[in-house]
C-alpha cells in the first residue's frame, strides 16, 4: 500500500451540494484489511485526503468515509473523533435527494471514557505537548461535562456519575493506565493505547462493529484480566467471607437472606462500647479518621467495617459524602 499522504486543512472543505457525483470511481479504491484507509488516499464526496483533528463518518452502505465538513447536513450532536456509536448514510446512499441519514447510537461508559480520554490526548498533541495522563475530576471529568451532548446525550447526569468513571477506569486496566506512580499522586489517568478508538484494537484483540453502528460485539476478557477480576474480589471480603463465598450452593426454595458477619471479630474483646468504624478487618488503604467516624481512599472501591454487626430485625445506616480529591 502507497504511504499515506499528508492530511487535508478542515478549512478548505466545504458542505457538499447534494447533486455533484464522486470525483473518482469508488470500486477502484484499494482498502486496508479494516477498510479504515485507502491507498489511493481518496476520500469523501470531494476525494482529498482524511482531516487530522475532525471527524469522519463511515458509510454503511458503500462503506466510504466522509469528512464532517463536507456533510450536506450538519448532525445536530455530531460525534467526536474516535467515536463509532452512530448510524451514517451518505447522500448518494440514503436516496433522500441528497440528504445524509445520521444517528447518534448508545454506547455504555467504557467507550464513552476511551473517546474523551483519547480527545484529551490529540488535544495535547495539536498543541505540540506529549501530556497523556489526567486528572480524574479536574480534566476529564470537565471536558466530559462540557461535551456531554456529544459524547453521551442519552445518559443521565446522576450525582455520582464522576465515580462511575472512576470505577470504569480502574476496574478495565487493559484500556486505562493510571499515572499513580508517576506523579506520586492519585487521581491521574490516561490511554494504554492513543490509536483512534473507533479501530477497537486493544492487544490483538479486534471489537467487531455491527452495521447499523450501534452495539459492539466483544471478545471474551483475557485470562490475566479474569485473574485480575478475581483478586480485586478477594481485596474486598474478608477471609472468612471469601470461604461462604466459594462454597458450593445447593439450589433450594427461595427464601429470605440474612447477611452474617462471618469474620472472626469481637467488638468487646477489642474494646469497642459504640458504633463506629471498626480499624480491624478493615481495608489497609482505607484512611480512617481518628473519631473513628470518617473514612476516605483513593483506590477505588475499598470496605469498612462496623464495630458492631446485626443479624435480625429491621436497621438503616446513613453517610454523608464529605468534599474530598480522592473517592
Amino acid at each position: 500500500m502507497a504511504e499515506e499522504q499528508p492530511f487535508v486543512d478542515s478549512t478548505e472543505l466545504s458542505p457538499w451540494d447534494g447533486q455533484t457525483p464522486l470525483p473518482y470511481e469508488l470500486s477502484s479504491l484499494t482498502w486496508d484489511a479494516d477498510h479504515y484507509k485507502n491507498s489511493q488516499n481518496c476520500y469523501c464526496y470531494c476525494g482529498k485526503s482524511k482531516t487530522q483533528w475532525t471527524s469522519m463518518y463511515k458509510c454503511s452502505g458503500c462503506k466510504q468515509l466522509f469528512h464532517i465538513e463536507c456533510l450536506h447536513a450538519k448532525p445536530h450532536h455530531p460525534t467526536l473523533p474516535g467515536d463509532s456509536s452512530y448510524e451514517f448514510k451518505c447522500g448518494l446512499c440514503n436516496n433522500n435527494n441528497g440528504n445524509e441519514h445520521f444517528l447518534q447510537t448508545t454506547k455504555g461508559w467504557l467507550d464513552i471514557v476511551r473517546v474523551a480520554l483519547y480527545n484529551l490526548v490529540q488535544n495535547e498533541k495539536r498543541k505540540g505537548s506529549a501530556k497523556r495522563f489526567f486528572q480524574h475530576r479536574e480534566e476529564l471529568c470537565r471536558f466530559m461535562e462540557k461535551n456531554w451532548a456529544n459524547l453521551c446525550a442519552d445518559k443521565t447526569r446522576t450525582k455520582t456519575w464522576e465515580n462511575t468513571v472512576m470505577s470504569t477506569m480502574s476496574t478495565r486496566l487493559q484500556y486505562f493506565q493510571s499515572g499513580a506512580e508517576i506523579f506520586h499522586a492519585a487521581g491521574y489517568w490516561g490511554p494504554t493505547s492513543e490509536s483512534d478508538p473507533s479501530t477497537f484494537v486493544i492487544n490483538g484483540t479486534k471489537t467487531q462493529k455491527t452495521e447499523s453502528g450501534g452495539n459492539t460485539k466483544k471478545s471474551k476478557t483475557p485470562t490475566n484480566n479474569l485473574v485480575a477480576d478475581k483478586k480485586r474480589k478477594a481485596e474486598l471480603l474478608g477471609v472468612e467471607d471469601q470461604k461462604v463465598k466459594t462454597a458450593p450452593i445447593k439450589k433450594q426454595k427461595a427464601q429470605t437472606t440474612v447477611f452474617i458477619p462471618r469474620a472472626k471479630f469481637d467488638p468487646v474483646k477489642w474494646g469497642y462500647k459504640r458504633l463506629c468504624i471498626a480499624t480491624e478487618h478493615s481495608s489497609d488503604s482505607m484512611k480512617i479518621g481518628p473519631d473513628q467516624m470518617t473514612v476516605s481512599h483513593d483506590l477505588g472501591y475499598r470496605m469498612a467495617r462496623a464495630s458492631f454487626g446485626v443479624t435480625s430485625g429491621n436497621w438503616y445506616f446513613e453517610v454523608e459524602a464529605l468534599p474530598h480529591n480522592g473517592n
